[in-house]
């Protein structure tokens, strides 16, 4: 009688181990999403100020990057190409910049690097709450919003903007 109690219990422990997390998880999930859309982004080199939540009807891209890290460049270069190729489709892309110490060289680095979407500045709350859901304090991270809600967090550069096609072009195909 012993060993199944403490059998029960072991189980009742593990599962139990399993589901908290993913509660914490989708509630972090949620506050970012919400501080994400509801977010008031300064738009570079413009006197304008957007919110995500008036693109909601949009499949949303947004991209948090910095001037001096090469793979956020690269990333957001390769954006301007998923721009174009689904210019057809309801898509709305959005680079933030997350380094608060890096207003100036993104300004300067926007002006000589032509993008077909909007660049904007995160504050210092949004980059924390993006951190706590992805669990990497890292740049580029791409995030794929649609149907109000997160689908898609990548982490990283390179073969990234391959996984973003097709995410995309997954969600275009079903519409």
């Amino acid at each position: 009688m012993n060993h199944k109690f403490i059998l029960l219990l072991i189980i009742f422990l593990t599962f139990g181990s399993f589901s908290y997390p993913q509660q914490t998880d989708d509630s972090k999930k949620a506050k970012f999403y919400n501080d994400l859309m509801t977010a008031e982004i300064p738009i570079v080199n413009q006197k304008k100020i957007i919110k995500l939540k008036d693109f909601e009807d949009k499949v949303i891209v947004v991209i948090f990057l910095a001037s001096w890290c090469t793979p956020c460049v690269q990333q957001a270069k390769d954006l301007r190409e998923i721009k174009t190729e689904f210019q057809k489709n309801n898509l709305f892309i959005l680079g933030l910049n997350g380094d608060s110490e890096d207003k100036k060289d993104f300004q300067s680095f926007l002006k000589v690097t032509k993008f077909n979407y909007l660049m904007g500045f995160a504050k210092d709350n949004l980059v924390e709450s993006l951190v706590s859901v992805s669990r990497k304090d890292a740049i580029p991270q791409t995030i794929i919003i649609h149907n109000g809600e997160i689908k898609e967090i990548y982490v990283g550069g390179g073969k990234t903007i391959e996984k973003v096609r097709k995410t995309l072009n997954e969600i275009f195909d079903k519409k």
